[in-house]
Parts: structure tokens; C-alpha cells; sequence
């Protein structure tokens, strides 16, 4: 799974003592934490790591260090289908308006996508491992396969299940290494981290 991954500079001893000169590069990583209840009984736990867009790469560049627009709302979404089948990454290069390669599952009751609010960065992360996104699976749906999750913001319509024409920008995608099956009354309860 595509991580962005950092290598510190070390001295011979391995100490973590940066060289003089040397590089320090930055690492972000993200993960989701999903856990599948059905009948309140935790039936499947799974991690996976995300990839993050070159969009969202670019964003950060461009906020940090120009005048770019900061993003302060971001939400989760579920990813119904897989081109190819799992497991695969999804690709750096896709955006919230063209992604070919999945797609958007809305079969659950909540209203939209479910809004991600991490608390206060510590320890160079960021998560909202203290209160859980839940995802209920609508009545009707029977035996579906769920295959990752995304995180979108900005835009028109960032929150609205399907919506691809709102100008937001896909920060992440994730895939499952397998599909995780789904049935009505079904519960995802999601957590994201972010480390750097």
C-alpha cells in the first residue's frame, strides 16, 4: 500500500543524530481503523494504510508555504466497487472528480458522508480515535461488498454521498486487502490517523 515514507538521516551509530548537511524529510502516513459490528457483536477489525493523492500532497505545499486555501472540513466515505479487485491501491493520481477506478457506496442510513473531526494534533499525529464514525448499513442492502473508505473536503458539496462535481479534493483512498461483506443493520465504526 502506498505510504510516503521518510528516512532520517543517521550518524554510523545509528543513533538518530542528523548529519550536517543532510536532508530531513517529511513523512505523512495515514491509516483507517475500521471495525465491523453486526448484531452488536464486533465480527472484524481490519487496518489498512491509505495513499495520499498528489492533489492533497500539492494542497499542503501550497497552504504551508504560498497563499493556498485551507480545507478545515474533511468526511469519510465507503468505496462499493474495485477496478481491478482487491487487494490494490488506489492511485495517487486520482482526484475527487475523476477516479475510475472505484466508487462511492451511499447505502447507509447517516445523511452524508460522515465528517472527520480529529482533535488536537500530539506526538505528530492526528485522529479521532476518541469518538468513531458510524456507518449504518440501510435496510435492504443484502450480502454487499464494501471495499475501502476516502476521505474528501473542500468544494461545494464535500459532504454529499456521490458528489463528484462539487470541486472538492480527495485527500486519501484506502482498499480493503479483501472485500468485507455487508448486510443490512450492519455497523462500520471508522477511525483515521494521520502521522508524520
Amino acid at each position: 500500500m502506498n505510504t510516503n515514507l521518510c528516512n532520517e538521516s543517521q550518524d554510523a551509530g545509528g543513533a538518530g543524530r542528523r548529519k550536517a548537511g543532510a536532508a530531513q524529510r517529511l513523512m505523512l502516513e495515514g491509516k483507517f481503523h475500521v471495525e465491523h459490528w453486526r448484531d452488536g457483536k464486533l465480527i472484524g477489525v481490519h487496518d489498512i494504510d491509505n495513499a495520499i493523492t498528489v492533489a492533497a500532497k500539492n494542497l499542503l505545499l501550497e497552504v504551508m508555504f504560498r497563499n493556498g486555501t485551507k480545507i478545515t472540513s474533511w468526511f469519510i466515505g465507503l468505496v462499493s466497487n474495485d477496478t481491478p479487485t482487491p487487494p490494490s491501491d488506489i492511485p495517487e493520481t486520482d482526484t475527487y472528480a475523476s477516479h475510475a477506478d472505484f466508487a462511492e457506496f451511499a447505502g447507509y442510513d447517516e445523511a452524508g458522508r460522515q465528517q472527520w473531526s480529529p482533535g488536537a494534533a500530539a506526538n505528530k499525529s492526528v485522529t479521532n480515535s476518541g469518538s468513531p464514525l458510524t456507518f449504518t448499513i440501510s435496510t435492504g442492502v443484502a450480502s454487499k461488498g464494501i471495499y475501502g473508505l476516502m476521505v474528501v473536503g473542500g468544494g461545494s458539496a464535500a459532504s454529499t454521498k456521490g458528489d463528484t462535481a462539487g470541486g472538492g479534493l480527495l485527500w486519501s483512498g484506502a482498499k480493503f486487502t479483501s472485500t468485507v461483506t455487508v448486510n443490512a443493520t450492519d455497523v462500520l465504526k471508522v477511525t483515521y490517523t494521520v502521522n508524520s
